[in-house]
Protein backbone atom coordinates (compact mmCIF):
# COMPACT_ATOMS: atom_id res chain seq x y z
CA UNK A 1 0.00 0.00 0.00
CA UNK A 2 2.39 2.45 1.03
CA UNK A 3 5.16 1.63 -2.00
CA UNK A 4 2.40 2.31 -3.78
CA UNK A 5 1.95 6.04 -2.65
CA UNK A 6 5.93 6.08 -3.76
CA UNK A 7 7.66 5.27 0.23
CA UNK A 8 10.79 3.76 -0.77
CA UNK A 9 11.49 2.39 2.78
CA UNK A 10 8.82 0.52 4.59
CA UNK A 11 9.86 -0.67 8.40
CA UNK A 12 7.35 -3.16 9.67
CA UNK A 13 7.79 -4.05 13.34
CA UNK A 14 6.52 -6.95 15.09
CA UNK A 15 6.76 -6.75 18.86
CA UNK A 16 5.82 -10.47 19.44
CA UNK A 17 9.19 -12.03 17.86
CA UNK A 18 11.10 -9.07 18.24
CA UNK A 19 11.86 -8.14 14.98
CA UNK A 20 11.89 -5.51 12.07
CA UNK A 21 11.33 -6.64 8.54
CA UNK A 22 12.67 -3.62 6.55
CA UNK A 23 11.58 -3.28 2.64
CA UNK A 24 13.60 -1.00 0.74
CA UNK A 25 13.09 0.03 -3.17
CA UNK A 26 15.34 -2.47 -5.41
CA UNK A 27 16.30 -4.46 -2.67
CA UNK A 28 15.14 -7.71 -0.90
CA UNK A 29 13.60 -7.56 2.15
CA UNK A 30 15.57 -8.20 5.31
CA UNK A 31 14.42 -9.24 8.66
CA UNK A 32 16.35 -7.78 11.56
CA UNK A 33 16.40 -9.30 14.95
CA UNK A 34 18.22 -8.41 18.68
CA UNK A 35 21.79 -8.07 17.91
CA UNK A 36 20.68 -6.43 14.51
CA UNK A 37 21.53 -2.88 14.03
CA UNK A 38 18.95 -0.35 12.21
CA UNK A 39 19.98 1.23 9.53
CA UNK A 40 18.75 3.75 6.93
CA UNK A 41 21.46 4.89 4.87
CA UNK A 42 19.49 6.30 1.99
CA UNK A 43 17.11 8.38 4.08
CA UNK A 44 18.70 8.96 7.21
CA UNK A 45 22.23 8.81 6.40
CA UNK A 46 24.31 8.25 9.41
CA UNK A 47 21.45 7.24 12.10
CA UNK A 48 21.60 3.61 13.35
CA UNK A 49 19.86 2.23 16.52
CA UNK A 50 20.26 -1.48 17.67
CA UNK A 51 17.24 -3.20 17.11
CA UNK A 52 17.02 -4.49 21.09
CA UNK A 53 16.53 -0.73 21.82
CA UNK A 54 13.27 -0.64 20.45
CA UNK A 55 12.15 -3.18 23.30
CA UNK A 56 11.24 -2.33 26.66
CA UNK A 57 13.79 -3.33 29.40
CA UNK A 58 12.74 -5.61 31.94
CA UNK A 59 12.36 -3.31 35.05
CA UNK A 60 11.95 -6.01 37.69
Amino acid sequence: MLRGQGVRTVALVDPDKNTMTIESEGEASRVLADGDVIEFPAVLPGWSMAVSDLWPKDLT
